[in-house]
């Protein structure tokens, strides 16, 4: 509830020079009332490779889950859930090898073709949770927010509610069997987007009341996601996997 301290970010400037400018402001400052951090090039070229290396492995082990509920062959699943193990092995254990790097890839590449061909619904639930995650990145970069750790988790939270929402879009098309298409399309459009109202009115109240820009950052960000979210799931995947479903039906119904 009150102020215990200040951040100041500064580039192509002394540390020095920044505490002699607010020694006149503050008075003399001692080692221990503040602390200096440096983020270098190579430090952030670091950083964000191994940003991407987890997002990809945890989409692959999101698919694997998905694959489990929505596939219907277990040598399959079984074979989906050795490789994308393998996978998350090459990238994180042992040294660090651009052609363990390459290896992970390609198998990853794989499972997806694995979802393609054996599973669509599993598929769209990971590709439309990709569509979610690349288009909000697009839509923050040309609001012009510099991302910061607190962003980071603002888009594993994209992440996750993407997944929610596009899982109970599935489950009620795919795994209901009681009314036509188009009532189950209904019924989970109206439990969705309730969760999703809802979430956003949230969204909005932390975002007027807050006075931390970190949760400020993070309500941004959210709301984006939130709105992006409707548009892939309840737009696209609602599309596609109508026409899954429609193209699945005997001739007969």
């Amino acid at each position: 509830g009150k102020q215990v301290g200040i951040i100041i970010d500064g580039a192509d400037v002394e540390s020095d020079d920044i505490l002699t400018a607010l020694e006149p402001k503050i008075g003399k400052l001692s080692k221990d009332d503040y602390s200096v951090e440096f983020m270098g090039s190579s430090l952030g070229e670091s950083f964000f490779k191994e940003i991407i290396k987890a997002i990809y492995v945890s989409f692959l082990f999101m698919g694997i889950v998905v694959f489990w509920y929505f596939g219907t062959d277990l040598k399959l699943k079984s074979l989906g859930t050795f490789l994308t193990l393998l996978v998350g092995i090459l990238m994180f254990f042992g040294n660090t090898s651009l052609t363990k790097d390459i290896i992970a890839y390609i198998i990853g590449i794989a499972i997806i073709v694995l979802y393609i061909k054996t599973s669509a619904p599993s598929f769209m639930v990971i590709f439309n949770v990709f569509c979610d995650l690349i288009v909000s990145l697009a839509i923050v970069n040309l609001m012009g927010i510099k991302l910061s750790t607190a962003g980071i988790a603002a888009f594993l939270m994209i992440i996750g509610y993407s997944v929610d929402t596009n899982i109970l879009l599935s489950t009620k098309l795919i795994k209901r069997k009681e009314g036509s298409i188009s009532e189950r399309l209904f019924n989970a459009m109206k439990t969705g987007l309730t969760m999703t109202l809802t979430t956003l009115v949230a969204v909005l109240v932390a975002l007027i009341f807050t006075q931390s820009d970190v949760i400020r950052q993070i309500m941004v960000i959210l709301l984006v996601g939130l709105f992006v979210d409707m548009l892939y799931t309840w737009i696209q995947n609602v599309g596609i996997l109508r026409l899954y479903l429609e193209k699945g039906k005997p001739k007969d119904e």
